[in-house]
């Protein structure tokens, strides 16, 4: 089952994400769910890399396994 969220934020938090994705070469979403997790654990954000897409996945979507 996969969750889905609408969330609102402000342009310097989109740049961050923006910033934390490009630097990952992942999607939005991955980076949004690093920083929540990096933030819930007060812990700086670590560049890992992101899981690998699934062939034909076209929604930018974390993949969940």
């Amino acid at each position: 089952m996969k969750a889905v969220a609408s969330i609102s934020i402000d342009r310097p938090l989109l740049d961050e994400v923006d910033k934390v994705a490009a630097s990952n070469h992942a999607p939005r979403s991955w980076a949004v769910s690093r920083l929540i997790r990096a933030g819930l654990e007060h812990e700086p954000m670590r560049h890992t890399e992101p899981r690998r897409p699934i062939a034909g996945d076209q929604t930018g979507s974390e993949n969940v396994r």
